[in-house]
C-alpha cells in the first residue's frame, strides 16, 4: 500500500518557500495515527540481532545521560528502568517492508536524498537529549505522545557537554516548543537543536533523515567521475604569464584552473557524478545488496510472473537517479540500457510498482523489466 502525506492547511509549495532549510514546523495528521507496520516489541527484537544498529539512552540526571550499544538481550530490556529510557533503532526501512512503503509518502523530496529510516521507542521521559543535526529530518509520531522544544540559538561545535557520551548541547534557549500525537510529523532543517522528551509509555518516533552534503563530498565525486572520463585528462592551459613575478600567483591562475574544469562543471559531467555518488550505496547497505536471481527468469516468463505478481516494491537498499539527459544511475553505476524514457522514469520516481505489465508491449522495455527483476532491484510485494 502506498502512503498519502496529508498536507491539512500546509500546501506544498508553501512548506518549500517557508519552511524548508528555514524553520520547523508541525503538519498535523499528516500521515496514520494507526500506523501497525511496526511494534515496540517488533524493534527490540531487532535491537537483539548482530547486525542491526542500535542503541539505548538512560537519562539519569539533568546532564547525565548514558548511552549503550547493542546488539541487546532480553536481560537487558529487564533490567531497564521504569521510566527516562529509549530506544533507537538505525536503518528499520532496510529491514521492514512496512516502514520502507512509509517513503512512498515523501515522494515530494528526491528518493536519491535519503538516508534510512530510524524509528525510536521511548517510555515516559525518554530522550537523547538536547542536539542537533546537520541534515533535514522529518519526526513522524508513530504512536503515544512526545514534547519538543527547539532553539536556533549556539547550533555549534562548541557548544556541547563534556563528560558525556553524546554530542548535546550545553546552552539550549527554546524558542518553540510543541507537543505531537500519532500522526504528526515534525519537520527540523539542518543546524537546529533539538529535544524530544516522550510523555507516555508508547512513545514511537520514526526519524526520515535526508543526507546531509558538504562541499569537500561533492569535489570527492567529481574527481571520482572524472577519473573515468576524458574529460579527466584535460589538460591545463596556461596563459599569458606577461607582468607577473615568478613566486607569485594572481586571478589568472584560478580562471585557467576553472577553464580545465568547467567541461566537467557543466552539464551532463556533473549531473553523471552527482548521480554516481548519490546512488552509491553505503557500507552498511553494501552488506545488504542483493544477489541476481539464480536461475535468471526467461522473457518469455514473464507475463505469467507479473500477473502471479501484480504489486513490486524497489529493494530496499537500491538506489537509483535519473538524470536530465536520461541517464539511469543503480547503486553507483550507470545502467546502460535501450528502454525508454518512459520506462526509466516509472522505474526511478517509484518504490511501490503497481502497473508493472505496462511494459510488456515494448521489447526493449520488458527486456529492462526482466534484468531489474532478474537483478532483484524490485522484489515481489509479499504483503
Amino acid at each position: 500500500m502506498a502512503y498519502t502525506f496529508n498536507w491539512t492547511r500546509f500546501q506544498k509549495a508553501g512548506f518549500f518557500s517557508q519552511n524548508w532549510g528555514r524553520t520547523p514546523c508541525v503538519i498535523r495528521n499528516a500521515l496514520p495515527a494507526d500506523f501497525d507496520g511496526i511494534t515496540p516489541e517488533v524493534l527490540a527484537g531487532l535491537s537483539l540481532e548482530e547486525n542491526v544498529e542500535s542503541r539505548i539512552v538512560i537519562q539519569h540526571g539533568p546532564q547525565d545521560y548514558e548511552l549503550r550499544r547493542g546488539p541487546f538481550t532480553e536481560a537487558d530490556y529487564a533490567a531497564l528502568p521504569e521510566q527516562d529510557w529509549t530506544l533507537l533503532v538505525q536503518g528499520v526501512d532496510r529491514i521492514v517492508p512496512a516502514v520502507q512503503k512509509l517513503l512512498t509518502a515523501f515522494d515530494f523530496i528526491p528518493y536519491w536524498r535519503l538516508d534510512d529510516v530510524m524509528i525510536s521507542y521511548a517510555v515516559t521521559g525518554g530522550n537523547v537529549g538536547p542536539h542537533y543535526d546537520h541534515y533535514h529530518v522529518f519526526l513522524y509520531q508513530m504512536a503515544g505522545h512526545r514534547r519538543w522544544t527547539l532553539t536556533s540559538q549556539h547550533c555549534t561545535e562548541d557548544n556541547y557537554l563534556e563528560g558525556v557520551p553524546l554530542r548535546l548541547m550545553k546552552d539550549f534557549p527554546v524558542e518553540l516548543e510543541y507537543e505531537v500525537g500519532p500522526g504528526d510529523v515534525l519537520y527540523i532543517p539542518p543546524l537546529w537543536g533539538h529535544h524530544g522528551v516522550a510523555l507516555d509509555d508508547a512513545c514511537m518516533t520514526a526519524s526520515v533523515g535526508y543526507r546531509s552534503l558538504r562541499a569537500k563530498e561533492l569535489m570527492e565525486a567529481l574527481a571520482d567521475w572524472l577519473a573515468e572520463q576524458p574529460a579527466g585528462n584535460s589538460l591545463f592551459h596556461d596563459p599569458s604569464w606577461l607582468g607577473l613575478p615568478p613566486g607569485e600567483m594572481d586571478g589568472r591562475v584560478a580562471q585557467a584552473a576553472l577553464a580545465t574544469l568547467r567541461p566537467a562543471l557543466t552539464t551532463p559531467g556533473l549531473d553523471h557524478a552527482l548521480a554516481q555518488m548519490m546512488t552509491l550505496p553505503d557500507q552498511a547497505a553494501v552488506d545488504l545488496l542483493p544477489e541476481p536471481l539464480a536461475p535468471p527468469a526467461m522473457l518469455d516468463d514473464l507475463p505469467a510472473l507479473l500477473q502471479e505478481t501484480p504489486v513490486w516494491l524497489r529493494d530496499s537498499v537500491t538506489r537509483m537517479a535519473l538524470t536530465e539527459d536520461g541517464a539511469l544511475f543503480v547503486n553507483g553505476n550507470r545502467w546502460e540500457t535501450e528502454a525508454s524514457l518512459d520506462f526509466r522514469r516509472w522505474l526511478a520516481d517509484h518504490i511501490l510498482y503497481e502497473d508493472a505489465e505496462r511494459w510488456l508491449g515494448n521489447p526493449q522495455d520488458a527486456a529492462a523489466l526482466l534484468h531489474a527483476i532478474n537483478n532483484q532491484w524490485i522484489v515481489p510485494d509479499e504483503d
